[in-house]
């Protein structure tokens, strides 16, 4: 019988143990960013690298082992060839084992039919939602990270055709907070390889059929070719890249928090038209790459911490119009009542069974559905509500001196 994967094994094959920094890598596609794999590397503290594929063979176990002047205990490639390779012990095994888990470019459609429902993807999810180890992936490998994953039966669609039609063949299957269930990307989608194939049209159709049929404010991490976005455990966002010298950016988006958000209609074989009265339909904040390791966006917050040039993004009739802005606050403020999950989702996520995040609040209540007070603390942006037993429960937050009560749903 065919084996159902091939390793490639370059160092030490026995497992290393070592303290790690849980980290998120982001990287857009196109030649990775030296400085970037870098970063993630430190983070494993010289333990072991596995670097999971679908296709291609092991480009990255020199790079990683011997080019970048940072010390690994080891680097394995996995190449799965079917999908019974994500049960098989020796996978499983060696997932168990690394410190980190960079997952290549490629065809996420493919890592999606080979791991979704799998041993292999289950381990990956709880990886990744109990934040363990350091996770990275580059261009189809970052898009399957998103816990809104977009993953098309035939060929990715383009902004043009996905402007002109919202349900154009090559714009199905998204894939809702199933595949990954990372609390800080909670209805989140990712994209690549950005602005050299101009994907922004088809990224703001992905968040108007999400809020169109599923009532989700989504919100959407972009990088450009040769960018990656790199997240500490403590939600900050380093963007690497080289601007000036090459347009390498990455791009933060969320649908607006007011209660015009939604597309009024979306038709099959018509122009998208997405547009709010007060034309901010979708905040970008883009925030250029460069070598300097500092942090440059919170995700805890959803705000730019370094400079970011902001813009409101919409669709007027398959067009996308730019409009550029200095308010990008995102009021946090009670959902309308056809919001599936009666909740902003900028309380997320939600529901939850540990961390749930919000904008940082002054003042912090947790109460019982019949006012029972559970918890209260001050200039925070998260809780931890794993001590409350599964149902509802209200969630006030006071930010800028006003109150706002929240339905948070404890799983």
């Amino acid at each position: 019988m065919t084996q159902s994967y091939t390793s490639f094994m370059t160092g030490n094959p026995d497992d290393a143990e070592v303290n790690i920094q849980p980290s998120f890598v982001l990287a857009g596609g196109g030649t990775d960013n030296d400085d970037a794999m870098r970063w993630m590397l430190t983070r494993a503290k010289g333990g072991d690298v596995l670097v999971l594929r679908a296709s291609g063979s092991n480009g990255y176990n020199n790079y990683f082992f011997n080019e970048l002047g940072i010390h690994v205990h080891s680097v394995e490639t996995i190449l799965f060839k079917n999908r019974s390779a994500s049960s098989d012990p020796y996978v499983l095994d060696r997932i168990r084992n690394a410190e980190i888990i960079f997952i290549a470019g490629g065809d996420q459609t493919r890592y999606y039919d080979y791991w979704s429902g799998t041993e292999t993807g289950e381990l990956l999810k709880t990886i990744c939602k109990n934040r363990t180890k350091v996770v990275g992936g580059t261009s189809a490998g970052m898009m399957i990270l998103g816990n809104l994953v977009y993953a098309p039966v035939g060929p990715g669609v383009t902004s043009t055709e996905a402007l002109g039609n919202p349900y154009h063949p090559n714009l199905l299957n998204i894939e809702y907070n199933t595949f990954m269930e990372t609390g800080i990307f909670a209805n989140t989608i990712f994209d690549t390889h950005f602005d050299d194939r101009s994907r922004d049209g088809r990224l703001l159709v992905f968040l108007a059929k999400a809020a169109f049929e599923r009532n989700i404010r989504a919100r959407a991490i972009a990088c450009n070719e040769s960018t990656a976005v790199c997240i500490d455990e403590n939600n900050k966002a380093i963007v690497f890249g080289n601007t000036p010298q090459y347009p390498e950016y990455a791009y933060f988006l969320e649908v607006n928090c007011e209660d015009d958000w939604k597309p009024d209609s979306l038709t099959d074989g018509m122009n998208v038209h997405w547009s709010t009265s007060n034309g901010n339909t979708v905040i970008s904040q883009r925030i250029k790459g460069d070598q300097t390791g500092i942090a440059k966006f919170d995700l805890n917050t959803w705000k730019a911490i370094e400079d970011s040039d902001d813009q409101y993004w919409q669709i007027n009739n398959g067009v996308v119009q730019k409009i550029p802005t200095e308010n990008i606050e995102c009021r946090l403020i009670p959902s309308s009542n056809d919001d599936s999950n009666n909740h902003t989702t900028f309380v997320f996520p939600n529901p939850t069974d540990s961390i749930v995040y919000f904008p940082k609040a002054e003042f912090v209540e947790l109460i019982t559905i019949d006012g029972i007070k559970l918890h209260a603390c001050k200039n925070v942006s998260q809780i931890d509500v794993s001590f409350c037993k599964p149902g509802e429960y209200v969630l006030k937050l006071t930010i800028d001196g006003v109150t706002k009560s929240n339905i948070l749903i404890k799983k």
